[in-house]
Parts: structure tokens; C-alpha cells; sequence
């Protein structure tokens, strides 16, 4: 598979900045964490607490969600880049097997305040049923008789994931699956990417102005490299670390 590094339309117009993989996660992370913010934290504020930009709150909040937007779609780019990069493809499941059940209970504290829920799953849950879609569709390629069979097989396997992903109420359900499957299936293809990826997002994102569109410009800056990692598992510590920072500070706030 290729890097997805070619541009075209409005973003060969923006400056040539290349971002490595790491540079486009710190990216999502900020993102997330802004997001994240102003769910945990700014929605709970009353009046007392926030002063005279209560009356502004509820905009501010709406801008910070927005950019919260971009953050699943980066995430789930660097999935597709990781999977079709990495020499570890087991040790990569099995790593995010391990993170999402670990940020299950931060995650719950943070969205439901509860430790547990059966009806909220973290977004690493969907990260790691994409992981395996894409796992199960490349043995589909390499060992199908025919094409009508790769078609069927193809078709069910990503629709058996979308399924699961909405039935298991994994964090932006079918969706993030879709938007994994987009970004996925057209690979060498990076104008159809775009497009395609782009769809989904901005539909994913329609209550905040089709936000998450704006995850295209990172994107079509990658340069195919994954950048400078001295702790390889920095960014998934973070997601169940900053729950934790967040709903901490939200209860020595009162919230």
C-alpha cells in the first residue's frame, strides 16, 4: 500500500507543510482533549462558576466540540496507515485490545459517571473492531477463488463490523466504521479518498458545520513517515489518562 500523500483540489493550494504520523496524532490528541473539555467540564458550569461568559458558554462549547470533530477522523486515518505500515499486525490488535479494555471504566466515568455501562463503549473499541475488518478483508483478497466471491465476502465482513460496532454501542458506532472504510477500500486512490473520506465526515459531523471535514487538510500533508516516537505507547496511555484528569478536575470543581 502506498502512503496517502498526493493533493489535489483546494488543499494543493494551502502551504506545503509535511506532518509525519506523529505530528497528525498530536493533532488528534489536542483535538480530543479541547473536546473533551468542553464536554466534561464546560457544559457542567453554572452561572456562579462561570462568571459573565455564561451567557457565551453555550458558543463557546459549540466551537470547541467542533474542533473536537476532527479528532476521530485523524485517529482513524492513522489506523489505516498503521495497518497498512506495520510488521506487527497481531501485536497491534493485541495492543488495542489491551488500551480499549483499560479506558473502559475512565471512559464511563467520563460520559455516564458510572464505572460500568453496557451501553457505552469506548472509541478504541471501534478502532479495534476497524483493525480487525481490515485484517479480515485483506485474508479475503489473498484467498478468494473468485471476484464474485471477494465482492460478497468483502461486503459481508464490513457489514458484519458496522453491525457489531452499532450493536455494542462502541463510541460513534457504524460510523467511525464507515469512515474507516472509506478511508480503507480506495487506498491507492487518494483523490477518491478524499472524497470520499470527506463525505463521510462532514455527514458525520453535520451539527457543527461539517466539521470534521477540516481533518482533510492534516491528511493531505502526510508524508508517509511515522515521525519521531520515543514512547511508542504514549498516545494510548493518553486516552485513559486525560478521562481520568478531566473528570478529576470536574469533581474538585463540584461538577
Amino acid at each position: 500500500m502506498n502512503s496517502f500523500n498526493e493533493k489535489d483540489g483546494i488543499f494543493s493550494r494551502l502551504p506545503d507543510i509535511p506532518l509525519s504520523g506523529a505530528q497528525i496524532k498530536t493533532i488528534a490528541m489536542l483535538c480530543m482533549t479541547i473536546d473533551h473539555i468542553a464536554a466534561i467540564i464546560l457544559s457542567k458550569l453554572t452561572p456562579e462558576m462561570s462568571g459573565f461568559l455564561f451567557p457565551a458558554l453555550p458558543w463557546i462549547i459549540f466551537f470547541l466540540r467542533a474542533v473536537g470533530r476532527i479528532a476521530m477522523p485523524l485517529y482513524c486515518f492513522l489506523l489505516v496507515e498503521g495497518f497498512a505500515h506495520t510488521l506487527h499486525l497481531r501485536r497491534y490488535i493485541a495492543s488495542m485490545a489491551v488500551f480499549a479494555i483499560l479506558s473502559e471504566i475512565p471512559f464511563n466515568l467520563a460520559s455516564t459517571g458510572e464505572l460500568f455501562s453496557l451501553y457505552k463503549n469506548n472509541t478504541l473499541f471501534t478502532l479495534l473492531i476497524g483493525l480487525i475488518f481490515m485484517y479480515l478483508d485483506q485474508r479475503i483478497l489473498e484467498n478468494a477463488a473468485s471476484h464474485r466471491q471477494v465482492y460478497i465476502l468483502r461486503m459481508a465482513v464490513f457489514t458484519a463490523a458496522c453491525l457489531l460496532a452499532q450493536f455494542t454501542f462502541c463510541d460513534y458506532g457504524a460510523v467511525g466504521i464507515l469512515l474507516i472504510g472509506a478511508l480503507y477500500f480506495p487506498y491507492t486512490a487518494p483523490a477518491s479518498r478524499n472524497q470520499l473520506a470527506g463525505v463521510v465526515m462532514a455527514l458525520e459531523s453535520v451539527q457543527h458545520l461539517c466539521s470534521a471535514a477540516l481533518a482533510l487538510i492534516p491528511i493531505s500533508r502526510y508524508d508517509g513517515t511515522r515521525g519521531n516516537v520515543r514512547h511508542p505507547y504514549f498516545f494510548y496511555a493518553f486516552y485513559p489518562v486525560h478521562f481520568l484528569i478531566l473528570v478529576g478536575i470536574a469533581k474538585i470543581l463540584g461538577l
